[in-house]
């Protein structure tokens, strides 16, 4: 079916019988060709095709629907069926059968509906799903890889600070109490975080830690993208470790900034010693981030700049210090005024406190990028029983995410998930997709209003 709108004229001239719907909007024009442009769909189109026998959802088609459907912030693949049935200029681009795209069904591939003369069903989420578990791990990893190359080359001031955040994300599957966790290493950029490497993990037993996970995250982020590619990292206390720590400075030499919490034996060490010893002035920096009750002071913070360290036992090497001071006042649920000291450190030895707490805070920005997906793409939510499928779903929502970052920095945009998926539906309302005589065009409505005039388009009335 050619998309021209002289062939769709020229029909319509012919007096043929026009069908409009819904169009696809223009910011999914655009995400598509820059999916495209960074390599996403030719790497799509390479991955080895798990399924057997006849196939009426193409790879291509069944992966960018799951992508799809986080762009319109959907609960649930079943709502994609309302997507398949009616973005037909969707379908077409992502090379579904005509038929399918002309009457919205295809084949169910449940054996029960495989015998000769079954009927032909609607959209069915289990067969658009299915193909998911049986993907190649490694072979999505190399298109992630691929995609990111191709972001440096295309964006280089994107990655020429190099850098990135590091955390892990828990899920459990539907009907288990079985525990998994994601540690995915991301990049910082000025419009969000672009997930560059990510391993799965059980949440029990050995080498299921933080530290051993986050270690093999850094490793296949260094073998795949080379040396020099992280610059500086910013983890939490969970990866703690002296030995990676001082692995990652001496022989990746990239520096580091993370956080010892109150209670542990570093912030204990150094809160005494501030006291110990004459102590600099304590600076007032930006509070804590809470979500307070109405009428509720929000807590004072403060920092001490201790300078360079050389006995803290977890690194071995000299350590820049900052002591961290919260002051949180009486409130219903504390009816005692509180002060909490905890410190952070980094391997940047020239810093002054007020930087090194700045920098540290930049860190909270993967806590909000996780709580994005939660909130508006269900992480967390999803009603998935079986492991493999999860961590294929996990892949798709982090690479949409990353196109939905470089979406924005490209075209200047400031707009949430939600804001995202809004916007489409706007969009969708303001265009139409006119199918006539094997031709399909999209139109504004006032191009539509102009046919009418024209008389190519009449209306019938009662």
């Amino acid at each position: 079916m050619p998309y021209s709108k002289d062939a769709v004229e020229q029909n319509l001239r012919r007096g043929m019988k026009p069908r409009v719907e819904e169009a696809l909007p223009t910011i999914l024009d655009e995400w598509l060709a820059l999916a495209n442009a960074l390599g996403v769909v030719k790497g799509i189109e390479g991955l080895t095709d798990p399924r057997k026998g006849r196939k009426y959802i193409p790879l291509l088609t069944a992966c960018v629907l799951t992508m799809v459907r986080f762009l319109w912030a959907l609960e649930s693949y079943r709502r994609m069926g309302k997507l398949v049935l009616r973005d037909h200029a969707l379908l077409e681009k992502l090379g579904m059968l005509p038929v399918v795209c002309e009457q919205g069904y295809y084949h169910c591939e449940r054996k029960d509906d495989r015998l000769p003369g079954a009927p032909q069903k609607p959209y069915d989420e289990e067969s658009a799903v299915k193909f998911q578990r049986r993907l190649e791990v490694e072979e999505l990893n190399a298109l992630y890889v691929t995609f990111i190359k191709n972001l440096k080359e295309r964006d280089p001031q994107l990655f020429r600070r190099g850098l990135f955040i590091m955390d892990s994300n828990h899920f459990t599957l539907k009907g288990s109490h079985e525990q998994y966790k994601w540690c995915a290493l991301k990049l910082w950029t000025p419009s969000g975080m672009i997930t560059v490497a990510v391993e799965f993990s059980a949440t029990n037993g050995e080498g299921t830690g933080e530290t051993s996970i986050g270690r093999r995250v850094l490793e296949r982020a260094l073998k795949a993208y080379g040396e020099g590619f992280i610059k500086e990292l910013l983890v939490d206390s969970g990866y703690l470790d002296g030995s990676m720590l001082r692995w990652l400075k001496e022989e990746h030499h990239i520096d580091w900034v993370t956080d010892a919490k109150e209670g542990m034996i570093v912030s204990r060490a150094l809160e005494e010693q501030s006291r110990e010893r004459p102590q600099r002035p304590w600076v007032v920096v930006d509070p804590p981030k809470l979500e307070l009750r109405k009428n509720e002071t929000p807590p004072t913070r403060r920092v001490m700049w201790l300078g360079e360290q050389r006995s803290l036992p977890t690194y071995g090497l000299p350590v820049n210090v900052c002591l961290v001071w919260d002051h949180y006042p009486k409130s219903q649920e504390h009816p005692e005024a509180r002060d909490l000291y905890w410190c952070i450190m980094t391997s940047h030895l020239e810093w002054k406190a007020p930087k090194i707490h700045r920098e540290f805070r930049r860190r909270w920005e993967i806590e909000n990028t996780y709580g994005a997906m939660s909130v508006f793409w269900g992480l967390g939510a999803w009603q998935i029983e079986r492991y493999d499928v999860y961590r294929m779903t996990i892949y798709f929502m982090a690479l949409t995410y990353a196109l939905v970052v470089v979406h924005a920095y490209e075209q200047k945009l400031k707009t949430t998930l939600r804001g995202l998926a809004d916007l489409l539906l706007l969009q969708s309302r303001g265009r139409l997709l006119v199918l006539c005589g094997g031709a399909a065009a999209v139109v504004t409505i006032a191009e539509f209003n102009a046919w009418m005039e024209n008389g190519l388009i009449r209306l019938r009335a009662p």
